[in-house]
Order: C-alpha cells, then sequence, then structure tokens
C-alpha cells in the first residue's frame, strides 16, 4: 500500500513539474519545491538493500519456530 502511495505522489509530482516547466512565467520558487518533493518521494520509495533488511533480529521474526 505504501509503495502505490510513493508511486501515485510521483506521478502527481512529474505532472506538475512538467506544467511548471512549460509555464513561461512559472514560479521558480515552487518549482525547485516540486523537483524537492519529487526527489525526496522518488528516495522514500527505494528499497533497503537485503543486507540491511535482513540485518539482526529481522532474521529471527521470519524464521519458523523450528529454526528456533
Amino acid at each position: 500500500m505504501r509503495s502505490f502511495m510513493h508511486d501515485d505522489n510521483i506521478a502527481l509530482y512529474r505532472k506538475l513539474i512538467e506544467e511548471s516547466e512549460s509555464n513561461p512565467s512559472r514560479d521558480e520558487v515552487r518549482h525547485a519545491m516540486l523537483l524537492r518533493l519529487l526527489a525526496e518521494e522518488m528516495a522514500k520509495n527505494k528499497k533497503p538493500p537485503v543486507s540491511q533488511a535482513l540485518a539482526g533480529d529481522a532474521v529471527d521474526r521470519h524464521r519458523p519456530s523450528l529454526w528456533r
């Protein structure tokens, strides 16, 4: 669900940036804010590397009880 929300936000920011870029009298501050928001949302959407996702006790939570 979270991934869907990030994808939806990314699509919205890209659309707003495209509209802003085609407007000759665009608000530069708003345009810069949209670019920053897009970058932040794309960073949130990245998945952690496998080594971090399975580090520590996270592995124990996913093991069947027979393995403990």
